[in-house]
């Protein structure tokens, strides 16, 4: 090979190594420095706070802002423990004001530590990190989903040093703020405990009011980090022993035939992307999460193989083998594990409205609207959750007992029917609950209640479970005067089965894919009747996209994507 060639490729392999080769040279100049002037070995000397003492007496800015300087320098560049400014704040400045001025110069030093991981080290280590499961697991894709939560852990259990986390938070994909924000928090019990024990350790009036409430803050760290290790941090057989799962998935696979003919892969993103089938449970095994439920593969299986029912049971017996707990959109389980804003005030009633949680959350005023013409009917509304978010995530025993108490509370109110806003509702509860369920189109038309829609070939994008049995646009073709185009570019909006946040590539190609196909018809705007798939279209494609029922009823109201919470929250009270 040439020399000018060998010189060049040369160049080429250090200039890949830049950011690691600055790093590694400021850090030596760092040690030198440090070597020469002593400034750790000061830090960690009495002169120190004497010195502290002194300027406080004279100055508390100048002593607050030469702390502040000295723990960000301290804790971040220098590495040392976080322990020795939370005594030094408590002994100079006392509990309350020492408390602020640590956990402020800490959190500081514990962002700078994150930026300048991220910047010279999140290249070069990560995919050497990534390579162990248990980091992998515990520090990439927890962080992907879990962020708040880890964080909580990390900084409350002693997993390993504040130090080493810092650094090594800024390896992963969590974003700054969060980090930041949480760390304060969290970090706050911990230096509390420290500063105020100082403080009373070195004597005064309240000495012992100081040390008691020390004492109490340690019980309260300690209890909480024990539940939360308990809970968390105990193994999970579903990642260290998935023979259960692959066992189970055998058997489904058995039965159903799978011969790996491919066409269920040439018909999806999730399986393409990792060259899977359904005859490969143990490479598909752990990447259950990654999986839309869009029913896609399903739906072109030569062999009948049901894709989505085999991903949903590995999904349930993963959370079953952790005990029933699943870590994963710990929000979501919070808000719809036992609904929040369930309101059964005016349920009271033979036929109910059954809004859903999506529809309320985008469309409010449409909402109060439809309860309020359907009230002159003698229908009565119910606001709760169908339970299939929670399904979904594998919570077996928790969407039975959601089935359960709907099932009850709908019987005691004495309820013979309820009328669903979402075809997701529609196909979930129509097999499970005891009384009637019918559509919302079907309703509105048995009243005579109704526009029709006058575009011309109107585009319509098909919810997950109508895109086959078209159920619902049968009953929607009553409204339209000319014959619809489907749009089918994408098998899903992006929000199915909760793996957004596990495929947000994929999700995003299809808003793309959309784009692409709608750029080749006469208009651009479709139609969603599913309130998920607007509020996910609206995000990507603005003001193209019209949810159907608005524009049958005459609200065109636009999706309400900035306060969706605060609207499902104002339901709970109407």
């Amino acid at each position: 090979m040439p020399e000018f060639w060998e010189r060049a490729i040369s160049i080429g392999r250090m200039k890949k190594f830049k950011k690691q080769f600055i790093f590694i040279g400021l850090l030596i100049l760092l040690i030198m420095i440090n070597q020469h002037f002593g400034f750790s070995s000061y830090i960690q000397e009495s002169t120190w706070m004497s010195s502290l003492h002194y300027f406080m007496e004279e100055n508390l800015l100048l002593a607050a802002m030469l702390y502040l300087c000295f723990t960000i320098i301290g804790s971040s560049l220098l590495a040392l423990p976080g322990i020795t400014f939370a005594l030094v704040a408590g002994t100079v400045f006392g509990p309350w004001l020492g408390t602020s001025l640590c956990c402020i110069g800490t959190t500081i030093g514990a962002g700078l530590s994150f930026l300048i991981s991220r910047y010279f080290l999140k290249d070069s280590l990560k995919p050497i990190i990534m390579k162990n499961k248990y980091i992998k697991k515990w520090i990439f894709e927890e962080c992907e989903n879990t962020g708040i939560l880890l964080l909580m852990l990390t900084r409350l259990v002693p997993i390993f040093p504040y130090n080493l986390q810092n650094f090594a938070y800024g390896i992963t994909d969590i974003s700054f703020i969060t980090y930041f924000t949480c760390s304060f928090f969290f970090m706050l019990p911990g230096i509390a405990m420290y500063t105020i024990g100082a403080a009373g350790i070195i004597g005064n009036k309240d000495s012992w009011l100081y040390l008691l409430f020390s004492f109490g803050l340690f019980l309260v760290v300690f209890s909480i980090g024990l539940m939360l290790r308990k809970k968390y941090l105990n193994e999970d057989s579903s990642f260290e022993n998935p023979t259960s799962e692959v066992d189970i998935f055998q058997n489904h696979v058995r039965k159903a035939g799978c011969i790996s003919c491919g066409v269920c892969r040439q018909n999806c993103d999730f399986l393409e992307k990792y060259q899977l089938d359904f005859s490969d449970e143990i490479k598909l095994a752990p990447l259950i999460d990654h999986c839309f439920l869009c029913g896609l593969c399903t739906e072109v299986c030569p062999h009948g193989v049901n894709g989505k029912a085999l991903v949903l049971e590995l999904r349930k017996q993963k959370v079953s083998n952790a005990k029933g707990r699943s870590n994963k959109n710990l929000l979501l389980q919070l808000e719809k594990g036992n609904y929040l804003f369930k309101n059964y005030r005016h349920g009271k009633a033979k036929t109910v409205l059954f809004p859903g949680c999506s529809y309320p959350s985008l469309y409010p005023k449409t909402t109060k609207m439809l309860q309020q013409t359907l009230s002159h009917y003698g229908i009565g509304t119910v606001f709760d959750c169908c339970g299939k978010p929670i399904g979904e995530l594998g919570c077996a025993e928790r969407e039975q007992k959601i089935i359960q108490r709907l099932n009850k509370k709908l019987v005691e109110n004495g309820v013979e029917e309820i009328i669903t806003m979402c075809p997701n509702c529609y196909d979930y509860l129509k097999p499970e609950l005891t009384v009637s369920v019918i559509g919302i189109f079907e309703a509105l038309q048995s009243l005579g209640i109704g526009e029709q829609i006058t575009t011309e070939n109107p585009n319509f994008f098909l919810p997950c479970p109508d895109r086959k049995k078209k159920l619902w646009l049968t009953q929607i073709e009553h409204y339209l005067t000319a014959s619809p185009h489907i749009l089918t570019s994408a098998p899903c909006c992006g929000l199915g089965g909760c793996a957004f946040d596990k495929e947000p590539d994929i999700a995003s190609n299809w808003n793309c894919l959309i784009k692409k196909e709608l750029s080749c018809l006469p208009t651009q705007q479709f139609y969603v009747y599913c309130a998920s798939c607007a509020g996910s279209f609206t995000r990507s494609q603005g003001g193209h996209v019209r949810h159907l029922l608005n524009e049958v009823i005459g609200s065109n109201e636009a999706p309400d994507i900035h306060h969706s919470f605060f609207n499902r929250f104002k339901f709970k009270w109407n």
